[in-house]
């Protein structure tokens, strides 16, 4: 069973489900954009939820499995402030 929470702004709708039981947690947050026809959606849903130390840290340690090499953002073409194809102005 879920408890279903919105809120509603300007530019989007929230939502945060919280599954009940003897340890709720944040099952659901739905976002969904209010400026846009059709009301596109961002959904994000949990499982297996656990805390302090039911998660052993080694979950949150970086696994190189594809043997990718590091770069550094500044090195690569395209990060700057706007992409290449965007302009500058006061162009609306």
């Amino acid at each position: 069973m879920f408890n279903c929470h919105s809120n509603r702004k300007d530019e989007v709708d929230f939502q945060i489900w919280i599954a009940q039981g003897k340890r709720p947690y944040p099952y659901r947050y739905v976002i969904t954009s209010r400026l846009v026809s059709g009301g596109p959606q961002y959904t994000v849903q949990t499982r297996d939820w656990r805390t302090g130390s039911e998660v052993p840290a080694t979950d949150f340690s970086f696994k190189n499995t594809t043997k990718a090499d590091k770069v550094e953002l500044k090195d690569l073409k395209g990060t700057e402030d706007l992409p290449d194809h965007f302009k500058k102005g006061d162009a609306k």
